[in-house]
């Protein structure tokens, strides 16, 4: 389904969708799944970014993952 739904986006949705796609395949439990994307939709809502706010989101999907 989301295969036929990208033939029909812009190019910068599908960017988007697929970089989503693979932060959050990088996160191993639905929970971690679920604060990252927490963090993502607070951190956006204001329409500007802080350098803080990056770096929380990194922590979230990189720094503090251990595989």
């Amino acid at each position: 389904m989301l295969n036929l739904l990208m033939k029909f986006l812009p190019p910068q949705a599908k960017a988007g969708i697929q970089l989503a796609t693979m932060l959050t395949q990088a996160l191993d439990t639905p929970e971690e799944r679920q604060a990252a994307l927490d963090h993502t939709v607070a951190m956006l809502a204001s329409g500007s970014v802080s350098v803080k706010e990056w770096r929380d989101l990194g922590k979230l999907l990189f720094w503090n993952h251990k595989k």
